[in-house]
């Protein structure tokens, strides 16, 4: 029997061999003495007893051993060697009772490379054994600021706590993310017990995504069983069988693929509408569609406040009884407020199931995970988030881009300006505000070279005590975001107020045309171009459309100087065109000459929707984590600028 085991080893090995040659590779094991220095290699650190996992083992670490096998560690010498009869013997010994004496490995990279027992691990990998006790000298790469680096050495941070070397991840910040979602972010050293138990999920959860093709993707198991303990918990994990956890996964295939993406997100800029009907209308003529065989959206509209109390809830509800006016009898929706991610998830299922919506718009961030676990659960339904940059394949996002108006409005103010003093409001330091704030400074820096923008930032209840203390500071023109009056509900005002002695004037209002967007994301439904766009991309959509998809418009006071509102309509008309970009850069010829004929965006729309730094021109900064309130951090967590992020060195 054991020369029947060696018989089809050395197949095997014979096999690899052939192979490699075929691809031009090196067909036998590498060895660590010709990847480092001696140098190197007698400054290791000594990790003592290790558990060695199997799969991890790739080569030797001397170059006498590397032609005993080939490069799957199978062997390659004939049957009747003497490296054979102790391949034998070791294969007896491990069928009777298993190989217990421990090798003595280095490990690089979380490699390892083994010194002595290099035949114990050839009979444990040709019998798929996990893993393998072993003596074991870390060999510590060059920090050299790479990501390949920088991510080995949060992998060497968390084995510090962990002693945990089975789980490796691909990318950067994963490891913090993982410890947080084990509820284990202290420094505090982990007992065998918390070893064994995850050591057991992680295998559960490894072999059901590998069933599944995860050998297939360019990510690990361990970077698929993060996304599923983002979504469900890692006690949801602990509480599966391997079989429901298949199942899960194999729901949730899209979204696993999704990270091997180098770049996981589609920006769209504008919308996409099927023109098939009016060119074929030009061929022959349309025949009438009877009423009933149109097709009809069901809609439920998600809010995180009633309409009465929120002016951001208001403005969406506006927009979908717009959108059901100019859509009649093809549109029916409903809605609902929900105030927790429980709530919220329950009343989706709930409106899938029993009143049959096939399409979701949640307008709140928060409700992004609540959106995702039931986009998994129901294929069959539209689901979308009012948010951005955040990449998910099951859930589309949708946002405008209102830092268009905000150019407009800046270079209002700095033509009205009179003592180059500017202030700004914000809100939230989120995916897209940034972009705002930088393009109102720019659009201030067309007309007014020597003004600055003082930028604050405040919540609803805040927001009157930082208008006051601009105002204190001789600053008369304000960008307000959101603003509360004499107690009542909130008011829509996001633009530039003219505020002296007690009086305010709205000079310029940037709008949020929602109706607009709901209209046309419908009718892309309708049409059919929505769910044709998945076909086109394996990454997530994100729509970011603006005043060229009339998402976006601004509306100019009659308190404006004529000249001053001139320049506010070409600016609008330009943007419309695509012929201003607020976000330009000239060219610079060999003479340092500006070539204005040749202006370009040198910004990407994802570095703009991603800018987590401020203009020259700006006197304020980005507020830090702690700085924010509990509910903008919650806000923050989802989509947060990564310099506002509770860790801003971990990667968005």
């Amino acid at each position: 029997m054991d020369r029947d085991y060696y018989s089809l080893a050395l197949k095997a090995g014979q096999k690899q061999l052939r192979e490699a040659a075929a691809r031009s590779e090196k067909p036998y094991l590498p060895a660590l003495d010709d990847m480092l220095s001696v140098d190197r290699l007698v400054s290791g650190v000594d990790l003592g007893l290790v558990q060695i996992p199997v799969k991890y083992i790739v080569g030797t670490k001397s170059t006498g051993r590397t032609s005993s096998f080939a490069s799957n560690f199978m062997p390659v010498a004939e049957e009747n060697s003497e490296f054979a009869s102790k391949w034998k013997s070791l294969c007896s010994s491990h069928l009777q009772e298993g190989i217990r004496d421990p090798v003595k490995a280095y490990e690089y990279k979380n490699r390892f490379y083994i010194e002595e027992g290099n035949k114990r691990v050839s009979v444990l990998k040709f019998f798929d054994a996990v893993s393998i006790p072993g003596y074991v000298t870390r060999i510590l790469p060059d920090r050299d600021g790479s990501e390949e680096a920088e991510l080995y050495y949060e992998f060497v941070d968390f084995y510090q706590i962990s002693k945990v070397n089975f789980i490796e991840f691909t990318k950067r910040g994963s490891y913090k993310k993982f410890l947080q979602l084990l509820g284990r972010e202290t420094k505090e050293g982990w007992n065998e017990d918390i070893i064994k138990k995850l050591r057991t999920d992680y295998y559960y959860f490894e072999k059901a995504f590998l069933e599944l093709g995860g050998d297939k993707l360019d990510i690990t198991a361990a970077d698929a069983m993060l996304l599923y303990m983002t979504i469900y918990g890692y006690d949801s994990l602990r509480a599966r069988s391997q079989t429901e956890i298949k199942g899960i996964l194999s729901k949730a295939w899209p979204e696993i693929a999704l990270i091997q993406e180098e770049q996981p997100i589609d920006i769209i800029e504008d919308p996409e509408h099927d023109d098939s009907q009016g060119l074929l209308s030009k061929i022959i003529p349309i025949i009438p569609i009877i009423p009933w065989s149109k097709p009809t959206v069901k809609a439920l509209f998600l809010y995180g406040r009633r309409p009465e109390d929120s002016a951001w809830t208001a403005g969406h509800e506006k927009g979908r009884l717009e959108a059901h006016m100019r859509i009649q009898n093809q549109m029916e929706s409903m809605t609902a407020v929900c105030t927790t991610e429980e709530e919220a998830e329950q009343t989706m299922r709930e409106a899938i199931e029993k009143d049959k919506v096939n399409v979701i718009f949640a307008t709140a961030a928060e409700m992004m995970n609540a959106c995702l676990k039931t986009a998994i659960d129901h294929p069959q339904v539209d689901i979308l988030n009012c948010s951005l940059n955040v990449s998910h394949k099951a859930v589309r996002m949708y946002y405008p881009r209102m830092y268009e108006a905000k150019f407009i409005s800046g270079a209002i103010a700095g033509a009205m300006c009179d003592n180059d003093m500017i202030g700004y409001i914000n809100n939230y330091p989120v995916f897209g505000s940034i972009a705002e704030i930088n393009a109102f400074a720019r659009g201030v820096q067309l007309s007014n070279s020597h003004a600055k923008v003082y930028l604050e930032w405040a919540n609803d209840a805040s927001l009157n005590e930082k208008a006051k203390e601009l105002i204190d500071k001789g600053i008369s023109l304000i960008s307000v975001r959101n603003r509360s009056q004499n107690g009542e509900r909130e008011r829509n005002l996001f633009g530039l107020q003219y505020i002296r002695d007690n009086s305010v004037t709205e000079l310029v209002a940037p709008v949020w045309n929602w109706g607009a967007y709901y209209e046309q994301i419908i009718r892309s439904i309708l049409e059919g171009s929505f769910h044709e766009q998945d076909s086109k991309s394996t990454k997530s959509l994100n729509y970011y459309w603006g005043m060229s998809s009339d998402v976006v418009g601004i509306v100019f006071s009659d308190q404006l100087p004529r000249g001053i509102r001139y320049l506010g309509e070409l600016i609008q008309k330009a943007i419309r065109m695509g012929v201003c970009r607020p976000f330009y850069d000239p060219q610079i010829d060999e003479n340092g000459k500006v070539k204005w004929h040749n202006i370009k965006a040198t910004i990407s729309m994802e570095e703009i929707i991603r800018m987590d730094w401020l203009e020259d021109n700006i006197i304020g900064a980005i507020p830090t984590y702690d700085q924010l309130d509990e509910k903008t951090q919650k806000l923050v967590d989802v989509i947060g600028v990564q310099s506002a992020r509770k860790d801003p060195e971990e990667p968005v």
